[in-house]
């Protein structure tokens, strides 16, 4: 009389190896999905979710994915036979997720303009942005220190909004009419205080000096103001393309 099977006991042992197997393995499988969750809740999902992706399809299978399961022999007994490299590797289920594709720029509206074919004083932020080296924020900018001036008097005024260097400067130079249109100009004589402060070339102590001047000068025309004794031809000749006399 036998008193144990050695099939039996063979075949208890594989279960038990594969219920081990896939235990270890949901856990893991439950730590990586806890781990992408909270990543995505504490980061943006477009950074986190194609590593979260490309880490949950390269984790490996593990070893009971590798065995199948086959009823025994008349006995009942039961084993599982391993197969190997017989089971065709899974395909990437996640090649395909949006988040997981590049991201490459629209390039679909950018044009390169004809040399002299753009004036400067009359596009807008819109304009800008179809424009290379000009992005939203560059263009933005570009457009608040135009209103600030007044307008463009020269086209290497450019290289004042923050963000256009002389490289920058190099590439765009020659897309604009020099030939710029007129700009807004300040009253010299009656503009308050406070408007002449916000102009980017005067602001709040030639504002001052203007204002101060004024109350004990008459100005007629606007030469009159070249004869403030902190004028120099430098300041002068950034000034008074911004400025005009409004009395007369």
């Amino acid at each position: 009389m036998k008193l144990f099977s050695t099939k039996n006991s063979r075949a208890e042992s594989n279960r038990e190896e594969a219920f081990h197997l896939t235990s270890i393995s949901i856990v893991i499988l439950l730590s990586l999905i806890g781990w992408g969750i909270e990543s995505v809740s504490s980061k943006p999902s477009d950074l986190v979710m194609p590593q979260f992706l490309t880490l949950l399809d390269s984790w490996p299978n593990t070893n009971y994915s590798n065995y199948v399961h086959i009823v025994g022999d008349a006995d009942g007994n039961q084993s599982w036979r391993s197969v190997g490299d017989e089971v065709n590797p899974q395909k990437s289920r996640f090649k395909t997720h949006p988040q997981f594709q590049e991201r490459q720029p629209d390039k679909s509206n950018v044009i390169v303009p004809v040399p002299g074919s753009l004036q400067l004083n009359s596009m807008d932020s819109v304009d800008f942005e179809k424009l290379p080296v000009f992005g939203p924020v560059l263009s933005s900018r570009t457009v608040k220190f135009r209103s600030a001036l007044g307008g463009f008097i020269n086209v290497s005024q450019l290289k004042e909004v923050y963000g256009i260097d002389d490289e920058a400067f190099d590439k765009i130079k020659n897309w604009f009419n020099p030939l710029l249109s007129p700009v807004s100009k300040l009253c010299a004589d009656s503009a308050s205080w406070s408007t002449l402060k916000k102009h980017p070339y005067i602001r709040f102590e030639g504002a001052r000096m203007i204002e101060r001047y004024r109350k004990h000068h008459k100005l007629d025309v606007l030469e009159d103001l070249s004869l403030m004794p902190q004028m120099d031809d430098s300041l002068w000749g950034v000034w008074s393309p911004y400025l005009k006399i409004c009395s007369n």
